[in-house]
C-alpha cells in the first residue's frame, strides 16, 4: 500500500482553496462583509489559475506551502500597488526616518511613556510603514518584477533565504523601536 508521506500528499483543488477561505463566512448578513468574501473568493480564484495551474505544470507545486505561495502572491499584487500609488510613504526622505530613529533608539519605556500614545502611535506609523514599502519596492525589483504571478513563488523560493528572509526594519535598533512601541500600544497604556 502506498501512503502519502509529508512531502508527497495530494490535495484536491477544493482543499487547498478551502485553506485559504478558511475567513470567509457566507451565513454574515453585511453587505459590506459580503463584498469582502466575493473578493478574496475571485482573489483565489486568479491566485489558483495565475500561480497554481502554472506551478503544477511545471511540476513546482507544493501544496504544503499553499499559504506561502498565497502570502507571497498578495504581497506582490501590492508591491505592484505601491510602486504605481502616488501616495506613498516612499515620498518621506530617509533623513526624516533616520531622525525619528536617532531620536527615539536611546530611550527607555517610561521615556517613550513620557512623549505620550498618539506621537507614540505617529512613529509607529511613519517608522514601520517606510521600511515596509522600502522592502516591498526591494522585492518588487528583485521577486515580483515579472509579470507572470507564478514566477512569483519560483523566484521566492530562489530568495527564500535572501531578500525573502529580510524583515521590516533594517537594523536591530530599528526593530527594538518598532517592538516596544508596538507593546505600550498593544497594552493600552
Amino acid at each position: 500500500m502506498n501512503i502519502p508521506t509529508v512531502d508527497n500528499q495530494q490535495f484536491s483543488e477544493q482543499t487547498l482553496k478551502g485553506f485559504l477561505l478558511k475567513n470567509v463566512d457566507v451565513t454574515k448578513k453585511d453587505p459590506v462583509i459580503k463584498l469582502l468574501n466575493n473578493y478574496l473568493i475571485q482573489r483565489v480564484d486568479d491566485f489558483w489559475d495565475t500561480v497554481i495551474v502554472p506551478l503544477r505544470r511545471e511540476s513546482k507545486f507544493d501544496g504544503n506551502k499553499i499559504n506561502w505561495y498565497f502570502e507571497i502572491y498578495k504581497e506582490g499584487l501590492e508591491a505592484h500597488k505601491v510602486s504605481e500609488n502616488p501616495f506613498k510613504f516612499v515620498n518621506i526622505t530617509k533623513d526624516n526616518v533616520k531622525e525619528t530613529v536617532r531620536f527615539l533608539k536611546d530611550k527607555t519605556v517610561i521615556q517613550y511613556l513620557d512623549l505620550g500614545t498618539s506621537f507614540l502611535t505617529s512613529c509607529f506609523s511613519l517608522l514601520s510603514s517606510w521600511y515596509r514599502d522600502q522592502l516591498v519596492l526591494k522585492r518588487l525589483e528583485h521577486i515580483y518584477g515579472n509579470s507572470d504571478p507564478y514566477k512569483w513563488i519560483i523566484r521566492a523560493e530562489e530568495e527564500e533565504n535572501g531578500i525573502m528572509r529580510e524583515q521590516t526594519g533594517d537594523t536591530p535598533e530599528v526593530s527594538k523601536i518598532l517592538n516596544n512601541i508596538g507593546l505600550i500600544i498593544s497594552h493600552r497604556v
